[in-house]
């Protein structure tokens, strides 16, 4: 049925569906390579997309990001392979294999916002590794909430007596000016108002 399936999308030039990229990525490299023999798929590059070989390579390949970045993947590094293992082929985590990697983290006692970053990252690797032709299909971490949202539980009130307890510590004339006039004069004031 699949090959059938592939036959016809090589034939009008259109994009496998869903269910046959599925079916391709979970196929053996042995049935791959006859149905590469025969034209109807592209070869699978050399061996499996190795989890922690994929990712330091990525790493390494990227000259272009800053420091922080890096310091970043090397993170979500850390997290997929703590979780997966670090020969894992890529191609065989599912979105709900995504899912139990997010539950992991909660588990060890990350935020909500730090996970929501670390799906973001992961999401990146993957579609580099899917642009490679390395992993074929969906992104397993597609979908997964990735968006930081404002913690409200970390905002607190600030009581006038705090205030005034911090005025009456400040040094001199222009520091009183700056706490007063960003907490009663309701004044924005950059992090750093004197340099």
């Amino acid at each position: 049925m699949f090959i059938e399936k592939i036959a016809a999308a090589n034939a009008n030039g259109s994009a496998f569906d869903d269910a046959t990229s599925a079916w391709i990525t979970s196929i053996s490299d042995q049935l791959h390579a006859k149905l590469s023999k025969a034209n109807l798929v592209k070869p699978r590059t050399a061996g499996r997309a190795v989890l922690g070989a994929f990712v330091d390579a990525y790493i390494a390949g990227r000259s272009d990001v800053k420091i922080r970045t890096r310091v970043n993947l090397k993170q979500v590094r850390r997290w997929l392979v703590d979780c997966f293992g670090e020969a894992k082929d890529m191609r065989a985590i599912a979105p709900g294999d995504a899912e139990d990697w997010r539950l992991f983290m909660i588990a060890e006692g990350l935020g909500e916002n730090t996970i929501r970053r670390h799906v973001g990252r992961a999401r990146q690797l993957w579609k580099a590794a899917i642009r490679r032709g390395l992993v074929r299909g969906t992104n397993p971490f597609e979908g997964m909430a990735a968006t930081v949202r404002a913690d409200t539980s970390r905002q607190f009130f600030v009581p006038r007596k705090s205030i005034d307890t911090i005025v009456d510590a400040c040094t001199d004339v222009e520091w009183k000016l700056i706490v007063m006039l960003s907490r009663y004069g309701v004044c924005a004031v950059p992090p750093k108002p004197c340099r």
